[in-house]
């Protein structure tokens, strides 16, 4: 990848999601499955489960009434439950909520959990310095009492009492001090945990398993890029929400089928090591000619600097940054960076993506031009021969054409190793429920 260059100072001081060109590769394979049966109260389950039978592997256990039609109320329920399994080994504890919620991203739990504290008599929350401002905001607009923290003092804290924490914190970036944590729920205090990062981190265990965890939300808008779609929003609690009980009924299918495949297909390994090196990129050319001193956050879309830091900067590089100040830190969203880098053809493209399989996927520009497909003889000979392509099998494709094939992804990445072959393209092609031919690859090395 060529070096990547700035021309204006401009990150964001809120922060706005980059919509990863893997997600939009996933995305578009969901389309095909929503067929109109899917939404018919005559619809057998039966029949529910030939149409989505190919969406995800294993394929998703369809919820059937008792006279055995497609139930849409609870199809959540099982997907839910694949989407805790797909981060069971990020998020520990998830399983032991004994009520689950599909919503719209964090916002919408959080206000939904405000309101049972504030029914249940609770009048004041706690958040540290710097907070995502929707947990002060909707408590005020319910009549609650905010109190803020620096993070130092909290030890200092007598009463238990009720705390909104995102974790990594919004103020930074940064995961919060395991200790602190640790030391908060064992005094007492009864906390909510936001997890609107998990997957834009390196690796880290988030433990939400200490009986003091009262509700964990997640949300895949920033991890994946998803802000306007809302999709992937869960609330877990140990308590039930009344006031979300309407979300049996209220709910948008094809948003938590597209939130399914993303965990089972991209999942919340992925996306930090492949676009770490291009967040390193970004701070050091916005460092090369604003001088900032500018450090990357945790969190992969923003960089961080310190209090202390920025005091030794002039006074115009202090009024430049003076915006972004949150709590001791100054915080600055990368995403425009993010989208430019694209367009430059910095980043490297994927042009397919697939579930299943721990194989590397090779991005097919390392080059300093952004690829044009007419440039890759493998997917001009795919173009040229796509009707000629096995139904319902996965082919491997090199420079001599068709080398191998089977049903089985796991048996044909077998024989690619026990031929030796190098370049080549694995793609799988099916017949949807709508009648669309659908495609998609992966490039093994």
């Amino acid at each position: 990848m060529r070096k990547f260059e700035v021309t204006a100072f401009e990150p964001m001081k809120a922060v706005y999601s980059y919509l990863f060109s893997d997600t939009r590769d996933v995305l578009k394979r969901v389309g095909p499955f929503i067929h109109p049966d899917l939404f018919r109260v005559t619809t057998e389950a039966s029949r529910a489960g030939q149409i989505l039978s190919n969406l995800v592997t294993p394929a998703l256990e369809v919820t059937a009434t008792g006279e055995g039609k497609l139930d849409l109320d609870m199809i959540h329920q099982p997907i839910i439950e694949r989407v805790v399994d797909a981060y069971a080994h990020r998020v520990l504890g998830l399983k032991h909520f004994a009520f689950r919620y599909p919503g719209q991203g964090s916002s919408e739990g959080i206000f939904h959990l405000l309101v049972r504290l504030r029914t249940q008599g609770v009048t004041t929350i706690h958040v540290l310095r710097g907070e995502y401002e929707g947990y002060g905001a909707q408590a005020k607009n319910l009549g609650m009492r905010v109190v803020e923290h620096d993070l130092e003092a909290v030890h200092e804290l007598i009463e238990p009492g009720y705390w909104f924490i995102s974790n990594p914190s919004a103020s930074n970036g940064n995961l919060l001090p395991e200790q602190f944590l640790r030391s908060l729920l064992d005094a007492g205090h009864r906390v909510i945990f936001d997890l609107a990062y998990v997957g834009l981190t390196r690796e880290y265990v988030f433990d939400m398993s200490h009986p003091n965890i009262v509700a964990v939300v997640i949300s895949f808008s920033k991890p994946y890029g998803v802000f306007r779609l809302r999709l992937g929003g869960f609330i877990f609690t140990r308590e039930e929400l009344p006031t979300f009980y309407g979300s049996k009924w209220f709910k948008d299918c094809e948003r938590l089928l597209q939130a399914l495949v993303l965990a089972e297909s991209i999942g919340p390994d992925y996306l930090y090591p492949r676009y770490k090196p291009v967040q390193d990129a970004i701070i050091a050319a916005l460092n090369a000619r604003y001088q900032l001193g500018l450090v990357a956050s945790d969190v992969l879309l923003l960089a961080l600097l310190g209090k202390r830091e920025a005091e030794r900067l002039s006074s115009d590089q202090r009024a430049m940054i003076e915006p972004y100040k949150r709590g001791d830190y100054y915080r600055f969203c990368l995403t425009p960076y993010f989208e430019q880098a694209e367009a430059q053809g910095f980043c490297p493209e994927f042009y397919a993506r697939t579930q299943g399989g721990n194989l590397v996927v090779q991005s097919i520009d390392n080059g300093a031009d952004k690829f044009k497909e007419e440039d890759f003889p493998l997917r001009v000979w795919l173009r040229q021969h796509y009707d000629e392509l096995p139904v319902n099998e996965w082919v491997a494709v090199n420079s001599d054409g068709l080398v191998a094939h089977d049903a089985d992804l796991l048996k044909l990445v077998d024989k690619v190793i026990a031929l030796g072959l190098r370049g080549v393209e694995l793609t799988y092609t099916f017949t949807a429920p709508t009648g669309l031919k659908v495609t998609w690859s992966i490039a093994a090395q």
